[in-house]
This record gives structure tokens, C-alpha cells and sequence, in this order.
């Protein structure tokens, strides 16, 4: 058994993915398995991962039989994944040469159960230019935000490398919500460990931004949410933390709508 998952959820994406497994095949801590998990592609992300299989025994797939979303396949990847450790990768991203090696690191040396890493947010396919965004390493300091904002200051879901025993306690992810389905799973993870998460200064993780994508549907109005429901769904967990830590974490409008 490998000591790490490295679990990606796939759709159509084949522009992106072989430069995305190849990134993670070429990782200097080699103990790992790749699951793939597609959602009934119609592109040839299949034949992509497919290709990898015939001579890399580390990378396995589960094919759905439709598109369920995001948080439908990470719930899937998470019942079949068996090692000790568990690490997110996104399809259309890199993580970068030492990422694994770094992470195991931290959680092997330390009482945490979830370490994430600073990312390169990088907006060049749409025209912007890629920069660092460097996370709290101090995990009292931690908030989750959206996922691939550039005022991001939380723990960047794609970059988490969790104990997997951490992840069987949780609430599965949201399947409801289109985007945003990390929302309420990750403030489960803070309020039951929330003094044993934390992120690692190093940008470890390339987060690509392109045409087409959740995030730039996102900031062009493309897509809208019904940020009430999840605001409603979120306050008393935000009512616990912030009467908890109080000291140390301050709660701003930010936090929910986006």
C-alpha cells in the first residue's frame, strides 16, 4: 500500500491533464498511487489516463456513468482511497517537483493532520499575469475562502494533504452545491482540529487559470450562487469559531458571500 493518494477528479479535461499526472509522476517522494476518478468525459481524457496506465502501475481509474459534479467525484475518491495519507490535485493544475516530499514531511514531524502549501495563482491563460499567494502558516490564522481567489488567506483545498483517518470522521462534501461544495466540509475540519492545520510558506502547487474555468466564470458573473442558503447553512459554525477564538480569528463579511 502506498503511503500517499493523490486523488484527482477528472471532466473534459484534456487540454491540461497529461501535463497534470506527469507533474505528479515527477515528484521526488515516490510513495504514492494516483486515482483518477472521471465523470463520464466526452473529450479524450480517458484515452489520456488510459495511456499512463499501460505503463505506470501507480495510476488507477473509476469511470462514472455520468456527470455529477465535482464534489460527487471527490466523495467517490475518498471511498476507495486506502493509504495513510491523502492528497487533492485538480486536473487543469501542477504540483510542483518537492510538494509531496515536503507536506509528508511537516505531518510526519508534527501533531498536524492537514498540511496545505502557498500556490502560484496563475492567470496567464486569460490574460493575467501569475503570481504567488502565500498562505498562513499559522494554523489559528487559517480561514477558508474561494477557492482560487487572489485574496485568498485560507488553506487552498487543491494543495491539502490530510490524514485519512481525519477525512472518515468528516461530512462528505456537498454534492448540492455547484461551486463552493468545500465550504461547510472544511469548517468541520477547523472546528474538530483547530490547532492542527496549517500551510507551508513554499508556493508547492500551480493553480491554472483558463478560458472557460469555474473561476473566471465566477468573476465575470457567469455563474451565481444562492450565497444565502450557504450563509445560512454556515452561521452557526462561524457563531462557534468565532466565540472559540475569539482572540485570534477575526470573522469579515468575506468569509461567506464572496
Amino acid at each position: 500500500m502506498a503511503a500517499i493518494d493523490c486523488l484527482i477528479p477528472v471532466y473534459n479535461n484534456e487540454a491540461y491533464l497529461k501535463e497534470c499526472i506527469e507533474s505528479i509522476l515527477s515528484q521526488t517522494f515516490q510513495d504514492f498511487h494516483i486515482i483518477l476518478y472521471d465523470s463520464a468525459s466526452t473529450d479524450g481524457s480517458v484515452e489520456i489516463i488510459e495511456k499512463f496506465m499501460t505503463n505506470e502501475k501507480r495510476v488507477s481509474l473509476i469511470r462514472g456513468k455520468e456527470n455529477k459534479g465535482v464534489a460527487h467525484s471527490l466523495n467517490n475518491l475518498l471511498k476507495q482511497s486506502k493509504a495513510k495519507y491523502i492528497a487533492w490535485q485538480m486536473p487543469d493544475d501542477l504540483s510542483h517537483p518537492n510538494r509531496f516530499e515536503r507536506q509528508i514531511e511537516r505531518l510526519k514531524n508534527s501533531s498536524l493532520v492537514c498540511v496545505g502549501t502557498s500556490i502560484v495563482w496563475d492567470g496567464s491563460l486569460i490574460g493575467v499575469e501569475a503570481k504567488d499567494i502565500i498562505a498562513p502558516e499559522n494554523p489559528r490564522d487559517i480561514l477558508y475562502q474561494q477557492i482560487g481567489s487572489s485574496s485568498h488567506r485560507g488553506l487552498f483545498l487543491e494543495t491539502a494533504m490530510y490524514e485519512r483517518k481525519l477525512l472518515k470522521e468528516m461530512t462528505p462534501f456537498d454534492e448540492n452545491l455547484p461551486i463552493k461544495y468545500d465550504l461547510l466540509f472544511n469548517t468541520e475540519v477547523q472546528i474538530k482540529y483547530p490547532l492542527r492545520l496549517a500551510n507551508l510558506k513554499e508556493t508547492l502547487y500551480t493553480m491554472r487559470i483558463f478560458p472557460g474555468c469555474t473561476q473566471e466564470k465566477e468573476s465575470n458573473g457567469e455563474i451565481t450562487i444562492d450565497t444565502k442558503s450557504i450563509a445560512e447553512a454556515f452561521v452557526p459554525a462561524l457563531f462557534f469559531i468565532k466565540h472559540k477564538f475569539i482572540d485570534n480569528i477575526l470573522i469579515t463579511r468575506a468569509f461567506l458571500p464572496y
